[in-house]
């Protein structure tokens, strides 16, 4: 069938969850925004006035926007919040149109901005998703004034992190990937956040992260990560050179899954970036320390 590739079978995978969310989200936090390349769930508190600043959040999948909850209300009295899921993570699902490449998830991040209206905004985002945000910033440079990332390393550390990640290659094979995914999304959640917070987290800890990820889930949620990693593999290096903006950088220094990935690596992609190492953090600094972390970013709202 032309046209019918592994991006489309895994769209044909969940499209049986993605009725089950259609009956399933009202009163949810948030709406549901058509861009015409994705159904985006965003949720967006209005600043203090029209000249308060634009914070966007974008939760590191598989986390949703009740991980990013407590962070929205520490600066919702100073700044306009938005939180938007990534579309093929959570609540927000990819449309047949949409491309898993990250040129193709930058120029959707345009069509989100243009209808939410935002210009200027300071942009928070992790992990590859934050490789998304850069491009983004570099090609719509209206649209971000500056970067707060995490667990960024250079970009070619992030392939061999995903590597490393994909135990077996599977979730990078296409086809088997989408199907895998498909089949065990909880199975990868659940270990993922064992993996990616500190050795020796409590069983409560992982539940006030897992928590939330398996309510979203369990209501019709999406888990993608197959589509995600054979894009972002496929992706021969990531051009940044005119990247205007100032970006900080932040790494928590127990995250496990980086065991082996040079942290200050990402230097060698933005020169200019501060780095900032949270020691005793997993995959998640923002969370897991936010009274270090919350200064960041009224620094960066106060374009300090």
């Amino acid at each position: 069938m032309a046209g019918f590739d592994a991006h489309a079978f895994g769209r044909l995978l969940w499209r049986g969850r993605r009725a089950r969310l259609r009956r399933s989200r009202d009163g949810l936090p948030g709406r549901f925004v058509e861009t015409g390349l994705a159904d985006v769930r965003v949720l967006d508190v209005p600043g203090p006035g029209a000249d308060a600043p634009t914070l966007v959040i974008v939760p590191d999948p598989p986390n949703v926007v009740e991980h990013c909850l407590p962070m929205v209300e520490a600066f919702a009295p100073r700044a306009r919040v938005v939180v938007f899921e990534l579309p093929g993570f959570g609540h927000s699902y990819p449309d047949a149109g949409y491309r898993f490449d990250i040129a193709g998830q930058a120029d959707a991040f345009e069509l989100l901005f243009e209808r939410l209206g935002i210009r200027d905004a300071v942009l928070d985002m992790s992990c590859l998703g934050a490789y998304m945000g850069l491009q983004f910033a570099r090609t719509y440079p209206h649209r971000v004034r500056r970067l707060l990332l995490q667990q960024v390393p250079a970009f070619h550390e992030a392939q061999a992190w995903a590597r490393r990640a994909d135990v077996g290659g599977l979730i990078r094979t296409p086809w088997v990937g989408q199907l895998l995914m498909r089949g065990l999304y909880r199975v990868v959640a659940n270990h993922w956040y064992h993996a990616a917070l500190p050795e020796g987290h409590t069983a409560q800890r992982h539940a006030e992260y897992a928590d939330p990820t398996f309510a979203a889930l369990d209501r019709g949620g999406c888990f993608c990560l197959a589509d995600a990693y054979q894009r972002l593999l496929a992706q021969r290096g990531l051009p940044l050179e005119g990247l205007a903006q100032p970006v900080t950088v932040v790494w928590g220094g127990a995250d496990r899954t980086h065991a082996l990935t040079s942290p200050a690596s990402v230097l060698q992609d933005l020169p200019n970036a501060e780095f900032v190492a949270f020691a005793d953090c997993g995959h998640f600094p923002a969370l897991e320390a936010p009274e270090r972390y919350y200064p960041l970013v009224h620094r960066a709202l106060d374009g300090v």
